[in-house]
């Protein structure tokens, strides 16, 4: 283990020398799994998120020696199709998906409306307050 940490290392000090800029991004699937934490949770409590990105870059830093990102707001994929109507579920330990199917016709795609303030829609709300 101590191998792969000093690799890591020696990787991001040989990068930063050549002047190479990079960073490491971990999907909320890894994050979560580092930090003990489930997906639902992760994506439906704010205060979990961040406990769940700070915990899982310390314990990346400890195993590997090397730090993600940082803090982000991370909303799910399927956020902007729930904003139009879609139905979005949080499964406990998954990512958010979106219940069945928005359309069944192509006619529809014009009956499909945006909503008058983005953040205010109700599948927002968990991504934007605290």
């Amino acid at each position: 283990m101590s191998e792969i940490k000093d690799q890591g290392r020696e990787a991001s000090t040989t990068m930063s020398k050549r002047g190479v800029r990079w960073h490491l991004a971990v999907p909320p699937e890894a994050s979560t799994e580092y930090a003990g934490t489930k997906l639902g949770d992760y994506y439906l409590d704010a205060k979990v998120k961040l406990h769940t990105q700070l915990t899982a870059g310390k314990r990346l830093e400890e195993l590997y020696g090397i730090s993600p990102v940082g803090i982000s707001a991370d909303p799910p994929a399927y956020i902007g199709v729930a904003a139009l109507g879609a139905e979005l579920v949080y499964p406990k330990d998954d990512a958010p998906m979106i219940r069945g199917h928005l359309i069944h016709d192509p006619v529809q795609i014009d009956e499909l409306s945006l909503p008058d303030s983005y953040c205010q829609h109700p599948a927002m709300a968990p991504h934007v307050t605290i």
